[in-house]
């Protein structure tokens, strides 16, 4: 088996991977553990989003994230419903403060009569607030939101909004 290819990406991939870390001229964190209350699981999420950058000395980023939510019904029982929310957006201003657009999809799976085996799929404006030289990150948006139940096909659109705040490193 011929190594050479191998190597070469291997080298190739590290060197990429370097540069991804370098571009960091806007000074903002590149990692963030959040609570969103609201926001695209309707109730709760805690997440973890990492920060891309697209190029040196522009002020846009590109964020993705994930999450989880556990929620307890005690007016159906024992019913349970776990939510994991995705999204990408991009980040646009210099330093502290920043205007978010992007997109997010939460699926939501369980035993709730309700809620069961649903997605939330939302358009993200907000406006955020993440100091260059303190660990913290704050959030607010709006979410219109399509809902979406498999289990019964029933459709709605709703109007939701999130805050979160959170810790950057």
């Amino acid at each position: 088996m011929n190594k050479i290819p191998i190597i070469i990406l291997l080298i190739t991939l590290s060197k990429l991977s370097i540069a991804q870390e370098s571009i960091n001229d806007t000074g903002t964190k590149r990692n963030n553990l959040f609570i969103e209350l609201w926001g695209s699981t309707t109730y709760y999420s805690l997440n973890y989003e990492r920060i891309y950058y697209f190029k040196p000395g522009k002020p846009a980023l590109l964020t993705t994230r994930i999450g989880f939510a556990y929620f307890p019904s005690p007016s159906i029982g024992d019913s349970k419903i776990f939510s994991i929310p995705v999204s990408i957006s991009t980040l646009l201003g210099k330093k502290d403060n920043k205007i978010e657009f992007g997109i997010s999809s939460s699926y939501n799976f369980g035993n709730d009569f309700d809620r069961e085996n649903s997605s939330f799929n939302s358009l993200i404006i907000g406006y955020r607030i993440q100091p260059i030289n303190n660990h913290i990150m704050i959030r607010v948006s709006y979410l219109p939101t399509f809902y979406h139940s498999f289990k019964n096909g029933e459709n709605e659109f709703l109007h939701m909004g999130g805050f979160s705040f959170g810790y950057s490193f």
